[in-house]
């Protein structure tokens, strides 16, 4: 099954309003998906852009079109505009470019697509894990006797077992999202530290987290943490599948080990 990551990073497509943890969602996600646990993914099936303009961003939804199973994650900010009772979510690309988020979702039969946007609050409070070190850790308790491509294998197998889009938003319509520019979005970086806190300390051999399970895990913490660190700004995340019960069986994270 051919299989194609777009990651974005629009974190400075407004120069009045900077967030540079966007680039950490995307450097983390890119290594989380190239590690064994996220899926052995090669870096030719990864596309990665930092603040590029809507022409090469459109050109990146093309070719992730091209693919049977498409992972596609933004970052940056973004709003929901409500016209005669319809609400519709809108991110911000270079320039201050205005695009319905709908125009970033693949037409493939099988996608994880990730939201993280609505960050016009700024919640600066870091999140203590550093993803980029879980992947280290995962990367030195992975045992040599199973390969890059035996966890590929895994993953193909498994995105058989799934269908549809699965959806996530960062935040619920009306909300803002928190972020921190060394350890990016509070709901990536909460997503990411679920997935490798599961691998390293509760996962079995041949196991594996299916990406309604860590988002399940994952938005507590973020609601949890929201509130917390500022009550007037509440975060809770949201998911969508298109299949009941089907589209959330796609893979997250894998342990053969």
């Amino acid at each position: 099954m051919k299989r194609r990551a777009l990651l974005i990073d629009a974190g400075r497509a407004a120069p009045d309003d900077i967030i540079d943890g966007c680039r950490v969602d995307v450097e983390q996600m890119k290594a989380w998906l190239m590690s064994k646990a996220g899926g052995a993914w090669d870096e030719d099936e990864i596309c990665w852009l930092h603040n590029q303009p809507l022409a090469k961003i459109e050109q990146g939804k093309r070719w992730a079109d091209a693919a049977e199973f498409a992972f596609v994650a933004f970052s940056g900010h973004g709003h929901i505009n409500e016209v005669d009772g319809k609400r519709h979510q809108a991110v911000i690309v270079d320039g201050c470019q205005e695009i319905d988020f709908a125009k970033l979702k693949p037409s493939t039969a099988k996608s994880i697509v990730i939201c993280d946007a609505c960050r016009k609050v700024h919640v600066k409070a870091p999140i203590r894990l550093s993803i980029m070190e879980s992947v280290q850790k995962y990367a030195r308790a992975a045992a040599k006797r199973f390969s890059r491509e035996d966890y590929k294998r895994e993953y193909l197998r498994l995105l058989t077992e799934g269908d549809g889009r699965y959806t996530m938003y960062s935040c619920s319509a009306g909300q803002f999202s928190g972020e921190d520019e060394e350890n990016g979005g509070r709901f990536t970086s909460s997503l990411m530290s679920c997935a490798s806190i599961w691998y390293t300390d509760i996962a079995g051999p041949r196991e594996d987290l299916r990406i309604g399970q860590v988002f399940a895990r994952a938005a507590p913490i973020v609601s949890e943490k929201s509130r917390a660190q500022n009550p007037r700004y509440p975060q809770d995340p949201e998911a969508f599948s298109s299949i009941r019960g089907v589209s959330s069986k796609y893979p997250f994270v894998i342990h053969l080990e």
